[in-house]
């Protein structure tokens, strides 16, 4: 996967993305929670960024069920970590690996249309930048996926 890194500050491209989807949030009546620390200066892609930070949000929105979504963003051990916490449907445990593969899915097609490539990409853009992303989840109680990204 080609990259093309420059200097980005992520506060400001992070709140950008969640400006830019609230409309979608208002259609589903989904909050949006945010706590982004200001000044994340990082040597990033900043396309594939504003695509990974997407996909979370998107993500959020299908499976949360109309419940909030808290989304974070801070600095810790030279590193960005980013949170996007949906309180939805959940993954099952035996899901969680395959989920980042692709065209994988925890869930039927049948309910939840299309092919899922979302979390592979996502996954892929991570290792282009050094970095990695996380998942946890419970059925019933929502999903949270973490991305950490070393900031030099």
């Amino acid at each position: 996967m080609g990259i093309s890194k420059g200097r980005c500050d992520l506060s400001s491209l992070f709140l950008e993305q969640v400006s830019g989807l609230k409309p979608e949030f208002v259609i589903k009546s989904t909050e949006i929670i945010t706590h982004i620390e200001p000044n994340i200066n990082a040597v990033r892609d900043v396309v594939r960024m504003q695509q990974v930070i997407t996909n979370l949000l998107m993500n959020s929105l299908k499976f949360g069920e109309t419940k909030t979504v808290e989304i974070s963003a801070i600095k810790q051990n030279g590193s960005v970590v980013i949170t996007i916490k949906d309180h939805g449907i959940g993954i099952s445990p035996l899901d969680l690996e395959r989920i980042f593969k692709p065209f994988e899915r925890a869930l039927s097609d049948k309910h939840f249309g299309g092919m899922e490539l979302c979390i592979f990409i996502n996954l892929q853009i991570m290792k282009a930048h050094n970095g990695k992303i996380d998942v946890e989840s419970e059925l019933g109680k929502g999903t949270t996926f973490t991305v950490e990204l070393p900031l030099l």
